[in-house]
C-alpha cells in the first residue's frame, strides 16, 4: 500500500480544479486530515467530483463515531456557530468498496447542503487530504 497526502490550494473561490503532479491509481481509501473552511450554521459539503461514491448516500465516518453524508458528495464536514471561519483536524474517512483506478485531478466544491457553492467572503478555504493505494504488483 502506498500513502500520498494532497494539499487543496487555500484559495477564495469555492469551485476551482486541482491538478496533481502524479497520477493516483486503484485508490481504495481517502481521509480528509484538516479543513480551513467558512461556515453557514449547517454542514458544508466537500465535494470532490473525482471521489464520489458510486454508492448512493455512501457515508463519511469522523472519529467522534457520527456516520453521514447527503447525496453522493465526498465529504461532510461539521457545522459551528454560523459565518465563524473554522480549523478542524480529524480524520474523515471515505472507504471505496472497488478502488479508484486514475486519479489525476481534483474537481473541488464546496458548498451547502443544497449543492450550492459557498459565498467566502474573501475567507480562504483547504484541506488535507491522504489517499491509499494500492500498489500494482508486476
Amino acid at each position: 500500500m502506498d500513502v500520498k497526502n494532497v494539499l487543496l490550494p487555500s484559495t477564495t473561490s469555492s469551485q476551482y480544479t486541482c491538478y496533481l503532479p502524479n497520477i493516483l491509481r486503484d485508490v481504495h481509501r481517502v481521509e480528509v486530515l484538516f479543513a480551513n473552511y467558512i461556515v453557514s450554521g449547517t454542514p458544508v459539503y466537500l465535494d470532490i467530483e473525482e471521489l464520489r461514491s458510486p454508492v448512493y448516500n455512501m457515508t463519511a465516518t469522523l472519529n467522534s463515531g457520527d456516520s453521514t453524508t447527503k447525496y453522493s458528495s465526498f465529504a461532510v464536514l461539521p457545522e459551528t456557530t454560523a459565518g465563524v471561519y473554522t480549523t478542524q483536524q480529524y480524520p474523515i474517512v471515505i472507504d471505496y468498496p472497488c478502488p479508484i483506478g486514475r486519479v489525476d485531478k481534483l474537481t473541488v466544491t464546496w458548498s451547502d447542503e443544497t449543492g450550492t457553492p459557498i459565498v467566502t467572503g474573501g475567507a480562504k478555504m483547504s484541506a488535507l487530504l491522504r489517499f491509499f493505494t494500492k500498489r500494482n504488483r508486476v
